[in-house]
């Protein structure tokens, strides 16, 4: 089964694509480690990643699409895959489409208001870069329980640079549901992390009975 998961900044998408992961032997594909693990592998597809990552620019969207194919290719993606953190855009999504047949996409809605005050509570690891929040902190403040680095709030989720981002997802959203509409499945990311973890599990439950 390939999953495509949806949703704004601080929906938790990252975290129920980890529970599904866990849950269903999945492969998860999270976008932006991706792209850290490939920048730091040595490769010269690595070393063109690193560039655009330090200059702050965008990694265009053949570099990624070709990351892609290349990770969807290793072993361990032969049961399926979680594509977590894009595509982002309509011309992303066409660009996937011949080599990523999607089963199903979970779109993972939450308010503004709400991804605000999530993302502006969210603090990282330094060195893992695990996320912790309003609904998942840390059992030691600003301390990761993984491997005990240093948490810091990254400058971008401040709540004038977070309110950008929504319009930009807002702007970019409208069109990429349209596309997956056949296969299409809006999940209330407003609820607890079980909550929604169970109304995914219920959705992914209800489609391998169809097959």
């Amino acid at each position: 089964m390939n999953i495509t998961m949806l949703g704004a900044q601080g929906s938790g998408k990252g975290t129920q694509a980890t529970i599904i992961s866990e849950r269903r032997g999945l492969l998860h594909i999270s976008m932006g480690d991706l792209l850290r693990e490939i920048a730091e592998s040595g490769t010269e597809l690595g070393e063109t990643i690193k560039e655009f990552l330090h200059a702050g620019s965008l990694v265009p969207d053949d570099v990624v699409v070709d990351m892609i194919k290349q990770r969807i290719d290793q072993p361990d993606a032969e049961k399926g895959v979680i594509l977590d953190g894009f595509p982002r855009t309509l011309a992303q999504a066409k660009a996937l489409d011949p080599f990523f047949p999607v089963d199903v996409v979970l779109s993972i809605e939450i308010s503004d208001a709400l991804a605000i005050q999530r993302l502006s509570g969210r603090v990282q690891c330094k060195q893992c870069r695990e996320v912790y929040g309003v609904e998942n902190p840390p059992l030691e403040e600003g301390i990761c329980d993984k491997c005990y680095g240093q948490l810091y709030h990254r400058d971008d989720d401040r709540p004038d640079a977070i309110a950008k981002r929504l319009e930009q997802f807002h702007k970019e959203i409208k069109p990429l549901l349209a596309h997956y509409r056949e296969k299409l499945h809006r999940v209330n990311g407003e609820a607890t992390i079980e909550e929604i973890a169970e109304e995914i599990n219920v959705i992914l439950d209800s489609m391998e009975k169809t097959e």
